[in-house]
């Protein structure tokens, strides 16, 4: 079967896939399902093809010219390149929108996450004013109560009760967000990410692959995280290197960081040092930065000491644990 996505207004061709299955009587429609929720995946999205041609265009304006839709469409492009600077210009952009347009429900709940990455990944933190943990969850209330069906608003919300501990209400209400829509990649990703870290690494990788597999071409980067982990932590060293391929950087989480971790941990010291001078030069940072990124996602101690010594075999110091904060 081959699907091809034309813009009418144009005729330019967006996008074009072929998918190939060995049909048998009893799975013609089993078949179909799986392609009809990949293609749905693909082109819809935060990351799928229609996000990525409107936010073609979006870019193209002046800063001074966005709509509330383009503001969003930059929280789209932070989600997959995830700088510093892509989040300062989307925090930016989208506080500017819920100002003039302060029912715009998907506008609150992407600023809630980009509040919540102040103090998950240490991402342009405020130093005064009301706690990001705070802002975050006020911002995902206010999306869930403008649109109290929408998963995606009702993801973002249980997202925030992860942060504080309430994982009895964060599971109910992300299996709840699943169940509106269970052919998006992002709702997966998301709670497979957090199920993982709160330490059922091999449901929550299942959940990120599945994520991964249904948006293959344009997943981002952090999908990868709990498959590279649950890899590392079962021993399966080649498994957790594969899926560290083409990672983006976001903070000092990148590509080269798990392959020195993996490298260090295997033994392969040679690769991982060179991985770990990579690190260290590109993310001078890293070692102040490791505990508190990763305890924002409740992994536990000793798993974290776990990353952290094949981190230090590949010469990246990473200091012994300090107390978590109370």
């Amino acid at each position: 079967m081959s699907v091809r996505l034309i813009d009418t207004r144009t005729g330019a061709l967006l996008w074009s896939e072929s998918y190939r299955r060995t049909l048998q009587a009893d799975q013609i429609l089993e078949i179909g399902d799986e392609i009809a929720e990949k293609i749905a995946a693909t082109i819809a999205g935060n990351a799928g093809v229609l996000a990525r041609a409107a936010l073609k265009t979006s870019l193209a304006k002046e800063p001074n010219s966005l709509s509330a839709i383009d503001c969003v469409l930059r929280f789209y492009q932070h989600q997959m390149s995830g700088t510093p600077e892509s989040h300062r210009l989307a925090r930016d952009c989208l506080e500017a929108t819920v100002r003039s347009e302060p029912g715009y429900a998907e506008a609150w709940a992407s600023l809630s996450q980009i509040y919540a990455q102040e103090y998950r990944v240490g991402l342009n933190p405020r130093a005064d004013g009301v706690a990001a943990v705070i802002r975050a969850r006020e911002a995902a209330e206010r999306a869930l109560e403008l649109a109290p069906g929408d998963a995606n608003t009702m993801m973002v919300r249980a997202a925030t009760m992860f942060d504080v501990g309430d994982f009895s209400g964060f599971r109910q209400l992300a299996e709840a967000a699943i169940k509106t829509r269970p052919g998006d990649p992002d709702l997966l990703a998301h709670y497979g990410l957090r199920i993982a870290a709160s330490g059922d690494w091999r449901a929550g990788a299942a959940l990120a692959r599945r994520a991964i597999d249904m948006n293959s071409l344009h997943h981002p980067s952090w999908y990868s995280i709990p498959v590279i982990l649950e890899r590392y932590l079962a021993g399966d060293d080649q498994g957790a290197l594969a899926a560290t391929k083409g990672m983006t950087r976001v903070l000092f989480m990148s590509e080269d960081f798990f392959a020195a971790m993996i490298l260090g941990q295997s033994g392969q010291l040679d690769l991982a040092r060179f991985a770990g001078d990579r690190v260290n030069r590109e993310s001078p940072h890293v070692a102040e930065q490791f505990w508190p990124v990763f305890r924002a996602w409740k992994i536990s101690e000793d798993t974290l000491d776990r990353f952290a010594d094949g981190l230090r075999k590949a010469g990246i110091h990473i200091d012994p644990a300090a107390a978590p904060p109370r």
